[in-house]
C-alpha cells in the first residue's frame, strides 16, 4: 500500500471518501458546501441564500458579520500553520492535492478589535485571538460561505 497511488475528486468540487473513515475520508472547500445548502434550501422551501464568498478580504468578512451574516470559515485546529501529509490524485485533472491534516470549519460570529467568537463544532462557543484566526484562514486559500 506504501507505493499505491491514491485517488479522489478534487475537495473544491465534491467529497471523497467515508467520513468515519480516517483513511478515507478527506474534506471539502466552500463551493461543495454551498451546492448541499442550496440543495437543502430549496427542499424546505426556505427564505435563505447560500453564496461562495471564498476570497474575502478581513474586512469584507467582518462587513458580512456587521450586517448580521454569519460567515463559514475554513481554519486550523489550533490556528496553527497548516499540516500537510500524502495526498491524492484528483480524478478531474489527474492533477496531485496534498491533504491537510489539520483542516478545521468554524462559523465566525463577531469580530472585535483583538478577538473574535465563534462557533466551533469540536468546542461550542469561544473567543479565539483574531490575528491568528485570520492568518490560519489566509494560509488555507481564504474559504469562506455565507447563509442569509
Amino acid at each position: 500500500m506504501q507505493n499505491e497511488k491514491k485517488y479522489g475528486p478534487n475537495p473544491n468540487q465534491a467529497y471523497g471518501g467515508e467520513p468515519s473513515n480516517l483513511e478515507t475520508g478527506t474534506y471539502v472547500f466552500a463551493e461543495p458546501i454551498v451546492k448541499a445548502a442550496k440543495n437543502f434550501i430549496t427542499e424546505r422551501k426556505l427564505d435563505l441564500h447560500a453564496k461562495n464568498r471564498s476570497g474575502s478580504t478581513i474586512k469584507e468578512i467582518t462587513n458580512y458579520i456587521r450586517q448580521g451574516i454569519l460567515v463559514i470559515i475554513w481554519v486550523t485546529l489550533d490556528l496553527s500553520p497548516p499540516k500537510v501529509k500524502g495526498g491524492r490524485i484528483m480524478e478531474e485533472a489527474g492533477e496531485y492535492h496534498q491533504m491537510y491534516q489539520n483542516l478545521h470549519t468554524m462559523v465566525l460570529l463577531s469580530v472585535g478589535n483583538t478577538t473574535v467568537e465563534v462557533m466551533d463544532p469540536r468546542k461550542g462557543l469561544i473567543t479565539l485571538d483574531k490575528g491568528a484566526f485570520f492568518n490560519s484562514y489566509e494560509a488555507l486559500g481564504e474559504q469562506a460561505v455565507v447563509v442569509y
